[in-house]
């Protein structure tokens, strides 16, 4: 009787451990749903929230590295999506941190590659981390123009297609969401072919590596002076006398100067304001980089850290660029 009533105990204590570890396992996919709010407007109100991206006055837990965010210290990275799979990696483990949001409506007010990947995290967070390397990459190429690998690249190029083939963020964020399943599975698997008539990646992955070749070719180039690096681009009569497109040829109004994508600039950069070394660049395939910038929209950019804040900051043994942000 006594060595019955020890194994019954042993099995009621097994039973009971696995019950707390699927409680702990349990995934929060089934659990969230996602909502495309006008941009401006409040989180709804009665429930836990997660504003993904962008800033959502009344969201119960931000994921964002916008300027002047309320990012968890803990969850802060230098893109949201970033932060969504901090989350995802923190809710693995289980224990009581954020659970709280196990059922939170995960919100956005604006769609772009950030916004839509750190959305996908937090619905699908084991999914995402499976490709956490690939979804990080094509965040902060989105954002700001890294150029970290060809699959990031073409995942950012592949979302703003589809984004752009959408009308209005709400239907939008639908149809990306749907794809990226797919989507990932195949740039993961390499099986995307960059010359893939039907590729969603397709005209965003062409531009990036022609804006590469003008740099490599000297269609375009960089040069320093001094503290500031210049980039000369094809003016408007120069690319009308060109025997070949140049990056960007039929998607600028007449006159309009060219601009070159912003993944083939910012990989240009660092050759030139890290190793000093003068451009155009004769072999593309070696020049990589994993630095971000916080914007390209100026012709005219400062060298070091201002250029490239990541780099400076890990150099320093900084992991972000807390409070400051950068509006994706």
């Amino acid at each position: 009787l006594a060595h019955a009533q020890r194994a019954m105990r042993v099995r009621l204590r097994s039973a009971c451990c696995l019950i707390v570890l699927a409680a702990k396992a349990r995934p929060t996919a089934a659990l969230r749903h996602f909502r495309c709010v006008p941009y401006g407007e409040r989180a709804p109100a009665g429930g836990a929230t997660i504003t993904c991206d962008g800033r959502v006055p009344g969201a119960t837990l931000e994921l964002t590295h916008w300027t002047d965010n309320e990012t968890p210290d803990d969850l802060y990275a230098d893109t949201s999506t970033e932060c969504a799979l901090r989350l995802a990696r923190i809710r693995r483990v289980g224990g009581t941190a954020y659970a709280d949001h196990d059922d939170a409506l995960v919100i956005n007010n604006h769609f772009d590659t950030d916004g839509v990947l750190s959305a996908y995290a937090c619905l699908h967070p084991e999914a995402a981390l499976r490709h956490a390397s690939l979804l990080a990459d094509g965040a902060a190429a989105g954002d700001f123009g890294e150029w970290s690998s060809d699959a990031g690249v073409r995942l950012d190029a592949a979302i703003e297609a589809i984004g752009g083939a959408h009308g209005g963020d709400p239907a939008a964020y639908d149809a990306a969401l749907a794809a990226l399943p797919a989507l990932l599975a195949s740039l993961e698997a390499d099986s995307a072919d960059a010359a893939d008539e039907e590729a969603p990646w397709r005209d965003g992955w062409g531009a990036a590596l022609a804006g590469w070749q003008a740099l490599a070719s000297g269609d375009a180039s960089l040069s320093r002076a001094g503290a500031i690096a210049v980039l000369r681009e094809p003016s408007p009569k120069e690319e009308a006398e060109s025997s070949e497109p140049l990056p960007g040829a039929g998607k600028r109004s007449p006159g309009e100067c060219p601009r070159l994508p912003a993944v083939a600039l910012r990989r240009g950069l660092p050759p030139l304001l890290l190793d000093n070394i003068p451009g155009p660049f004769p072999d593309p395939s070696r020049r990589r980089s994993t630095a971000a910038s916080p914007s390209f929209s100026a012709r005219l950019l400062a060298s070091g850290a201002c250029c490239a804040p990541r780099t400076a900051a890990r150099a320093a043994g900084v992991t972000s660029t807390r409070r400051r942000g950068t509006a994706g």
